[in-house]
């Protein structure tokens, strides 16, 4: 059956496809009868798929003034769009399925707007699973940001979001071909807007035209497959409209956004979600869309992938293995650290939004820490405004901006659990130095001085940086995470407020440094060439004035020109040209090799094929009285399969640590005999300690 579009006439076409007579195709008529646009100006055609839906579109239409018309055929879901195309009769065209809710004035808004060439738009609320009605999703946030005005599909791809709410010429819908016509909403009109090279244009009033979707299926698994579903037709536009991809990109990122907030606040319907997404072999699939529509959770990271810097990495290892979506607060931290692009594979799959702050980045400068607060406090505030109150903020310091702003957010936001790690001591470097960084005049300052005034903390008289820092965290925050006992135990004896010592130890835990499953070690390969026919030694790490490997390059020296032709220390540091020099004054320098870092995750699967790796100490338990430190890369070697000696100063953590084999710093002798009994074939090697369970591999 044809129709003419009846040109000269400015009306609507309201095509309504409707599978069976229901309470859903009740309301959606109700709704169309009660519209204020006059009945002259408007028609429904609805495409009916069986008999029971066609009496009562028939019982209806006996009802109003409206003119009614009905289209039969044998599936309204997979054509029912196209026939009722071709039975339009007026200028425009809108599309209705039962159990939309349509505002008295919604097509008269929607018609007010229309205009050739063009697509009215009008906002879309969504009902929850208990039937509730909200309107907060990013599309129609978009959309009533643009309330009354005019723009293109690029700048508003919210435009083919939900489907619902539009309005178009009925010549420029009928354009869209056959294999399309039974496509969902959201790729209908991206492709209607895109082929066409519509404009977009906004009702005037968002509210009075609003159309709240139908319920949908009934579980959230349905719902998200039926996202999964317009995801898929809209990458398969690609083809047709190649110029319009980006802006089709961007209608995925809102559909895929769609799902997280669906899933919101379930690890359990997020995992499901996530590989249900999987499963379908998306091409460019916005994970971190989904992701984070699904976060609760904020992290505070001044440092963060890409970067490459150790407070970076260990974070996005406690994100990676926390295995639930979080958004993330960070700095942009150009010109100070290397980037390395594939350290982003630790956190695709859990990291949402990025909030990245610009500006110069700073240790210890307060002007330039205290620009990053503003905006990442302004960055976070403008994301709660769309999506609620995060459930919980942690952030991790070694850089002290982290908890600066972890602190704010706590003053403002008392209601919300905060979790300050430090990874190390932030008073005192590793040689017991005290570290300083001025404070100036701030009101960010006096405002959190306030929050801990009020709580009978005194106020900080020294307005020293990395003191304060650590004040403020032991005051503010609901739980506080140490890396090992000896860490908690010099912090507090260090305490800048003692009276907050009992606080903390009651709020406190420990938490080592967190280890990658397996498959991580896999991620990227290493070509660096090892020795075949030789024990392989690996060590990573940086040198300076208490950590080095001299007592293991005296062992060496120690060892016969037999038994060192038949092992390789090889030496991955941040700065190899000075370190080869001091090398190359022993005996032994054929036996070692010495070389820069590798990529993380490169490292992580170069770390699997050594033999041995070798953890050093530092050695500062002269100075500190107690040694603070766990070496990270610990928790790296845990994960590689390869057999671990530890280096260790007495009393340290990591002297207590489950390794293969363990020698004391400072003995030499000891070392060589150790390295003596890496050469003998036992397969057991040295192992004088039962190796820590690190995982099947």
């Amino acid at each position: 059956m044809t129709g003419q579009s009846g040109s000269g006439r400015h009306g609507v076409s309201v095509v309504l496809t409707v599978e069976s007579a229901d309470a859903a195709l009740a309301e959606t008529l109700a709704d169309l009868a009660a519209q204020t646009l006059d009945p002259a100006r408007f028609e429904v055609v609805a495409v009916v798929a069986d008999d029971r839906a066609a009496q009562a579109v028939a019982s209806w239409r006996g009802t109003v003034a409206v003119p009614v018309r009905t289209v039969a055929v044998a599936d309204a879901r997979s054509g029912g769009r196209r026939w009722g195309m071709a039975a339009a009769r007026q200028r425009y065209v809108t599309v209705v399925e039962p159990g939309e809710r349509l505002g008295p004035r919604h097509l008269e808004l929607l018609l007010a707007a229309a205009r050739p060439g063009a697509v009215a738009v009008a906002p879309v609320a969504t009902r929850t699973l208990d039937g509730a009605r909200h309107a907060r999703t990013r599309a129609t946030v978009q959309l009533i940001g643009w309330a009354g005005g005019q723009t293109t599909f690029a700048e508003l791809p919210a435009a083919a979001a939900h489907g619902l709410g539009r309005i178009v010429e009925t010549e420029c819908a009928r354009s869209v071909p056959a294999d399309l016509a039974g496509e969902p909403l959201v790729a209908w009109w991206a492709y209607v807007i895109a082929a066409g090279e519509l404009r977009v244009r906004v009702v005037d009033d968002v509210l009075g035209a609003t159309v709240v979707e139908p319920a949908g299926p009934a579980t959230a698994p349905e719902r998200v497959a039926r996202h999964l579903d317009a995801i898929e037709a809209v990458r398969r536009l690609d083809a047709l409209v190649p110029d319009a991809v980006p802006a089709l990109d961007r209608v995925v990122e809102l559909e895929a956004g769609a799902i997280g907030a669906l899933v919101n606040g379930s690890p359990e319907a997020w995992r499901d979600a996530s590989s249900a997404a999987e499963a379908r072999s998306i091409a460019r699939f916005p994970r971190a869309e989904l992701n984070a529509g699904a976060a609760r959770d904020l992290v505070i990271a001044y440092a963060f992938a890409p970067f490459v810097d150790t407070s970076a990495t260990v974070v996005a290892r406690r994100v990676a293995v926390g295995g639930r979506p979080v958004d993330v607060v960070t700095q942009d931290m150009t010109g100070r650290c290397a980037v390395d692009p594939a350290a982003d594979l630790l956190v695709d799959d859990v990291v949402g939004l990025r909030m990245v702050v610009g500006g110069p980045p700073a240790w210890a400068s307060w002007r330039h820490i205290e620009a990053f607060t503003r905006g990442a406090i302004e960055q976070i505030e403008a994301r709660e405004a769309l999506a609620g109150r995060y459930d919980s903020v942690y952030s991790r310091a070694m850089w002290a901006a982290s908890h600066v702003v972890g602190a704010l957010y706590k003053v403002r936001h008392p209601e919300v659990p905060w979790v300050a790690e430090f990874s190390d001591p932030l008073q005192f470097n590793a040689e017991g130095e005290r570290r300083l960084g001025p404070i100036t005049a701030s009101a960010i300052f006096d405002e959190i001085e306030a929050a801990c005034a009020a709580r009978g903390v005194p106020r900080t008289e020294s307005r020293n940086l990395f003191e304060w820092v650590e004040k403020i965290a032991f005051a503010l925050a609901d739980e506080v995470v140490f890396t090992n006992p000896n860490q908690r135990r010099f912090m507090l004896e260090r305490s800048p407020v003692p009276a907050l010592v009992p606080r903390v130890s009651e709020r406190s835990r420990i938490a080592p440094h967190p280890t990658l499953p397996a498959r991580f070690y896999d991620l990227e390969a290493s070509d660096y060439r090892l020795d075949p026919g030789t024990v392989n030694l690996g060590y990573f790490g940086v040198f300076y004035s208490v950590r080095g490997i001299g007592d293991l390059l005296l062992a060496l020296d120690g060892l016969t020109d037999e038994q060192r032709a038949r092992v390789v220390v090889h030496i991955f540091t941040d700065k190899p040209d000075d370190v080869r020099p001091l090398v190359a004054a022993h005996p032994a320098a054929a036996s070692v090799r010495v070389g820069p870092y590798v990529p993380y995750l490169e490292f992580l699967h170069l770390s699997t094929r050594f033999d041995w790796l070798v953890v050093a100490d530092a050695r500062v338990g002269a100075i500190h009285g107690v040694n603070p430190y766990l070496p990270s890369k610990l928790s790296d070697y845990r994960g590689s399969g390869a057999k671990i000696w530890a280096l260790y100063e007495p009393g340290s953590a990591l002297s207590r640590e489950q390794v293969d084999a363990r020698s004391e710093l400072g003995d030499p002798e000891a070392i060589q005999l150790a390295l003596e009994r890496v050469l003998e074939p036992a397969p057991d090697g040295l192992a004088v300690t039962p190796p820590a369970d690190r995982g099947a591999r």
